[in-house]
């Protein structure tokens, strides 16, 4: 009977992984903080690092609950999608604005 009721409060398997459940939560790293999740485009998590943007592959995402725990990756090609991130969003607003 227990298991009947879990399976109602379930996601189902198309939305085990909503974009919606990365959003807003801090970011960690081997135990240290390293920003706040903004966005998931694609296969990349964005975060607010300091100034900058970085892109994380979503597959290096360790554990998500009230927080996000990622692995390891590649920090410099991080800091190119995110900064190619933040060029579209900033573009599109700028071509928002004008129309």
């Amino acid at each position: 009977m227990p298991s009947k009721i879990l399976k109602f409060f379930r996601k189902p398997k198309e939305h085990e992984n909503d974009s919606v459940d990365y959003l807003c939560k801090f970011v960690r790293l081997d135990g240290e903080k390293i920003g706040e999740s903004i966005a998931v485009d694609d296969k990349w998590l964005l975060i607010k690092h300091g100034a900058e943007i970085l892109g994380i592959p979503l597959d290096c995402i360790i554990a998500v609950s009230e927080e996000i725990i990622v692995g390891k990756f590649n920090k410099k090609e991080a800091r190119k999608i995110g900064k190619k991130w933040k060029d579209k969003c900033t573009d599109e607003l700028k071509y928002d604005e004008v129309g």
